[in-house]
């Protein structure tokens, strides 16, 4: 009988070293064939100035969100050239419209109002999940005012926390710069530093004041709604440059490939700028990704930056967007 008992007593634990180990095993591969964590998606609307940050942030982006949460890209876009924000809310169909749904940070194609895969802004935002919308207030013909761009905002806002999974979408408003006169090395500076009324009639204006008036408007119904501030990034690199800080940049003028938009150096300025808004981290030690452009004489494509320039351009861009005057408006840090 004790002979019994051991041979029972051993096959059982032989029975449950078994099962336990294939329990473990069925275990391990739950484990590892997990879904994958959902993508991470952006979507922007606006106009060219919108496109000069799609260039470079699209690729930076995937590869933070990559690297620190697992994440694929995932990106889209309602874009009108030369239009305000306010008219690309009441007309998203509107000829010149184009839109862009796209898996990943490098495949993608552009759609064209009028054609079966267009996506405006009123179906991509509401019938999507979105992670972060920017969205870029603009002068145009349409006499935008900070009242309208005020309300074009809060209803997109309104329109894509219709979807349940949108509840914690970040907004951000895309502050971009002004025109930039050649050989007007002040212009710049001069003029996206012109005071502007805070008042709900105020025409549309690529201004340091315009772009915060527009965010503590829509603050007042979406507190949690911060600025990019690539526009302001701008003027403090403009400033340092004329004063001769710079090994080889002398004004701001360097990054534009015509009087408003920007060149290769400059698509990455404001890239960086978006990362470390969106982010909340510093862009130093991001790597510059030149690329061919066309430029408009006697404005030239500057495609290299050397490694101090680079350096300095970064921290620049961190010290602006934590600046104490302006943290209120980024939400960083």
């Amino acid at each position: 009988k004790m002979l019994k008992m051991f041979k029972l007593t051993k096959t059982l634990i032989g029975m449950a070293v078994v099962v336990g180990g294939w329990a473990l095993t069925s275990w391990v591969v739950a484990q590892t064939t997990a879904p994958a964590a959902a993508p991470f998606a952006v979507y922007h609307v606006g106009n060219s100035l919108t496109g000069d940050l799609l260039t470079e942030f699209r690729t930076i982006a995937a590869a933070h969100v990559q690297e620190t949460q697992d994440q694929f890209y995932r990106w889209g876009v309602h874009f009108r050239p030369a239009t305000a924000l306010s008219f690309i809310h009441d007309y998203p169909t509107a000829p010149q419209s184009s839109s862009v749904l796209a898996k990943n940070a490098k495949n993608y194609a552009w759609k064209q109002v009028g054609t079966p895969d267009f996506v405006p802004w009123t179906a991509a935002l509401p019938g999507n999940h979105w992670d972060v919308v920017t969205l870029q207030p603009w002068q145009d013909d349409s006499k935008a005012t900070l009242k309208s761009d005020t309300a074009a905002i809060n209803d997109m806002i309104a329109q894509t926390r219709k979807r349940p999974d949108n509840a914690h979408t970040r907004f951000f408003i895309y502050g971009p710069w002004t025109v930039s006169k050649f050989n007007e090395f002040d212009s710049f500076s001069k003029a996206f530093l012109t005071p502007t009324p805070n008042t709900p009639a105020q025409l549309a204006t690529p201004t340091r004041d315009y772009f915060r008036h527009v965010t503590a408007a829509v603050r007042q119904s979406n507190p949690q709604v911060a600025l990019i501030p690539t526009g302001e990034v701008m003027v403090a690199l403009d400033l340092k440059m004329r004063a001769g800080k710079f090994e080889h940049f002398t004004s701001v003028q360097q990054l534009h490939r015509d009087v408003i938009h920007l060149n290769s150096a400059g698509q990455n300025v404001t890239a960086w700028t978006a990362y470390a808004t969106i982010f909340k981290k510093s862009p130093v030690g991001l790597s510059n990704t030149p690329h061919k452009d066309q430029d408009y004489p006697p404005f030239q494509n500057v495609m290299e930056i050397s490694p101090a320039d680079l350096k300095l351009i970064q921290e620049t861009i961190w010290e602006v967007v934590t600046a104490p005057d302006l943290c209120k408006y980024t939400n960083v840090p």
